[in-house]
């Protein structure tokens, strides 16, 4: 028996690359992609946090073993107005603090589960967009019961939903994910990106039929014009320690502008978040026969 390794993460449509292209297999006409799934800057609640399936795969029979998962959180914002330019120009810094939220709570959970595979009705609704997905969704993807958006297209799908936004109805929470290596709601980033024992992170196996295996991510997204600030004392120490404050606390203080003559009151939210789960399959030699150069 042979064993076949395969990592399912996040890509989705990157507006701020429309025009430009993002690889070589998608032209300028295309929508391009990045890693991960913008996050809307439209401020929710706890009742319509937003729902993100960042990978997921369909084991239809047998077994596969789940060897890892990645987490990737980016809190950010778009400084145009600041710059008085129309062209987007994002700013952003990748969460390194495990337990970061922002100080009025915003936070995000992540959620490794064996979930049915979803019973589909064949009629798309017409509201979809790149990445953003009515109930449920086979590549990553924004998931929505609902909406209203500022600015739409002929079909009622947001033309760029991060920013367009102006109402948010989740799908309603499913009972029957089932956790993975007690994974069910994982409220920090323990397993981050860039990580080199990613592969050996977890090691669980897991039934295949008619289940599939996802990665999910909920947020509730933070308010910059309420939350509170922050100030910093004078530095105190002489030995060149404890000079700064958590990385992501820089970020927002050296990134939150006040209300000007000519542009907002701005201050970075989260920004992007990715996934990916990292799965090792056995593969019999026959299989693998197929596989090889000059294989019947």
């Amino acid at each position: 028996m042979g064993k076949r390794r395969q990592e399912f993460s996040t890509s989705g449509a990157d507006q701020g690359l429309q025009g430009l292209s993002s690889d070589p297999f998608v032209g300028k006409t295309g929508t391009p992609a990045a890693t991960g799934l913008r996050i809307p800057a439209l401020v929710n609640g706890p009742d319509n946090r937003y729902l993100f399936l960042l990978a997921t795969r369909v084991v239809n029979s047998g077994f596969t073993r789940v060897l890892g998962i990645r987490q990737y959180l980016e809190i950010g914002l778009d400084i145009a107005p600041q710059l008085g330019i129309e062209t987007e120009r994002p700013v952003t810094l990748s969460v390194v603090t495990p337990t970061f939220r922002f100080s009025d709570g915003a936070n995000v959970s992540w959620h490794l589960v064996k979930e049915p595979t979803p019973t589909r009705d064949n009629r798309t609704p017409r509201t979809q967009a790149p990445s953003f997905g009515f109930q449920t969704s086979d590549s990553p993807a924004l998931l929505y019961a609902g909406f209203t958006a500022a600015n739409v297209t002929a079909t009622g799908a947001p033309v760029n939903y991060p920013v367009d936004l102006t109402s948010y109805t989740p799908p309603t929470w499913v009972n029957d994910w089932q956790p993975i290596a007690g994974l069910k709601a994982l409220r920090d980033i323990r397993y981050p990106w860039v990580d080199n024992q990613a592969w050996d992170s977890i090691d669980e196996v897991v039934g295949g039929g008619s289940w599939r295996i996802s990665l999910y991510a909920s947020v509730l997204q933070t308010n910059p014009l309420t939350r509170p600030g922050i100030i910093y004392g004078p530095t105190i120490a002489t030995d060149g320690s404890a000079v700064g404050g958590p990385p992501e606390e820089d970020f927002i203080y050296k990134f939150t502008f006040p209300t000007s003559e000519t542009a907002p009151a701005q201050g970075p939210q989260f920004w992007r978040i990715a996934g990916s789960i990292l799965f090792e399959d056995e593969v019999d030699g026959g299989d693998l026969k197929q596989r090889l150069p000059g294989g019947p």
